[in-house]
C-alpha cells in the first residue's frame, strides 16, 4: 500500500530552507561527540546531523506536517529531529520528545530552552536504555503531554517493541493523535519480500529467533531488533482504531535497491 508522497520538488525546497537557517554546526545546539558515542553509532557531530536530515526527509516526504503543527517525537533518544525542528517550525507550532533515557531527557531540556519544545522521561522498562523501568502500558496510560499532536514519529521504536508492549503503545499513540493526524514509524516488516531476502542471504539481519509472535535478532537481547509479519502487524494496527495509509520496504532486505530508506516505512492516520 503506497500513499501520495509529497512532491520531491516541495520537499527539496524544504530542506534547502531548513538547511539555511541552520547554517554551520557551530549556529545548532548539539550533544557533545562523547555523548554520541554513547548512545549510539555517531563517531562525530556532522554524522549526526546527517542522519537527522535524513529522517527529517522521511518525514516531509510520507506526512503532511507542516511549520504550525503540534508534533511528538517519540523516543527522541539525543535529539535528531529536533535539529531540523528548531528551524522548521513556526511559532505556532510545538515539539514534544519522550524517551526512557532520563540523562537524554535532561540534556535536552538544558540544551532546548525554547519555550514551544519540551522534553519527557517516560520510566518504561528498556533492557538496553532503562533497565530499572516499569511496565509500558500503566505507564502510558497515565502519561499526560497536554494537547493532541496532528503528527507523531517513531525512528527505530518499533524496531526495538516487544509484542507485549505493541497494543498499549499504538493505543497511546491514537489517544494523543487528533483525528486526522498522521504517525510516521519505522519497522522491520516480514512479508514476502523480505523473507526472500532473509532465505537468499541478502538480508541486513537473519531474524532466526521467534518471541511471542514476533521474530529477534538476538535471544541474548530480544529487544536488540524486533520484527513482524505483516499480516500480525496489520492486525495490532486495526485493533488500536488506526489505519494502515502507507506502506514502503526499506533496503534492509536487500531485496528492495531502490528504496531511499532503510529500514519500512509505515504511515498511520486516525479517522
Amino acid at each position: 500500500m503506497k500513499r501520495e508522497l509529497r512532491d520531491q520538488d516541495e520537499t527539496r525546497a524544504v530542506m534547502k530552507r531548513v538547511r539555511s537557517q541552520l547554517k554551520t554546526l557551530d549556529d545548532v545546539p548539539l550533544p557533545s561527540v562523547e555523548r554520541l558515542r554513547q548512545s549510539g553509532p555517531f563517531e562525530s557531530r556532522e554524522q549526526f546531523v546527517k542522519s537527522s536530515m535524513r529522517n527529517f526527509r522521511h518525514l516531509l516526504r510520507l506526512t503532511d506536517i507542516s511549520p504550525g503543527n503540534r508534533v511528538l517525537d517519540y523516543g527522541c533518544g539525543l535529539g535528531r529531529l529536533t535539529i531540523p525542528m528548531t528551524a522548521f517550525l513556526s511559532s505556532e507550532g510545538s515539539y514534544v520528545g519522550v524517551d526512557v533515557d532520563a540523562a537524554a531527557i535532561d540534556y535536552l531540556n538544558e540544551l532546548h530552552p525554547q519555550p514551544n519544545f519540551e522534553f519527557h522521561h517516560v520510566n518504561i522498562h528498556s533492557t538496553m536504555y532503562n533497565s530499572g523501568g516499569t511496565d509500558m502500558s500503566p505507564t502510558l496510560e497515565q502519561l499526560d503531554l497536554g494537547e493532541a499532536f496532528d503528527v507523531s514519529f517513531l525512528f527505530s521504536v518499533f524496531t526495538h517493541i516487544l509484542p507485549a508492549d505493541m497494543g498499549p503503545l499504538l493505543d497511546f499513540l491514537r489517544r494523543t493523535l487528533k483525528p486526522g493526524g498522521e504517525v510516521l514509524a519505522s519497522f522491520f516488516v516480514l512479508n514476502e519480500t523480505s523473507i526472500r531476502g532473509i532465505d537468499a542471504g541478502t538480508s541486513h539481519r537473519p531474524f532466526p529467533f521467534h518471541v511471542h509472535g514476533a521474530r529477534i535478532d538476538n535471544d541474548e537481547i530480544p529487544e536488540g531488533a524486533v520484527a513482524y509479519v505483516e499480516d500480525d502487524l496489520r492486525g495490532l494496527i486495526a485493533d488500536a482504531g488506526l489505519t494502515l495509509a502507507h506502506m514502503s520496504p526499506g533496503k534492509w532486505s536487500g531485496q528492495v535497491p531502490d528504496a531511499w530508506h532503510w529500514q519500512d516505512m509505515v504511515v498511520l492516520t486516525r479517522d
